[in-house]
């Protein structure tokens, strides 16, 4: 049973590439930490929470020091952008 669960945390540490992150929680709010940027784009991380409601992700999120926290589903109009790129820290 240890093991099970040490494999659990393990994989929940795991750095995913952008396409992967939005393949394993479409249309959430993702918070990761770890994370690689190309471009002041975030390409790759290790998602500490995610949910479709904002102020979940952040609040299970906790305070890391350093955090990106992403929309993965499609922007539906420019002031849903704004506000997105608004709170992403890069």
């Amino acid at each position: 049973m240890e093991n099970q669960s040490a494999a659990s945390i393990d994989q929940l540490r795991e750095k995913l590439d952008w396409d992967e992150i939005k393949r394993r929680y479409p249309d959430e709010w993702v918070a990761m930490v770890d994370y690689d940027k190309e471009n002041h784009h975030v390409v790759a991380g290790v998602v500490v929470s995610h949910s479709s409601d904002q102020r979940e992700a952040l609040a299970m999120a906790g305070s890391p020091p350093k955090m990106a926290f992403l929309w993965t589903g499609k922007i539906r109009s420019l002031s849903f952008w704004a506000l997105m790129n608004a709170r992403r820290p890069i």
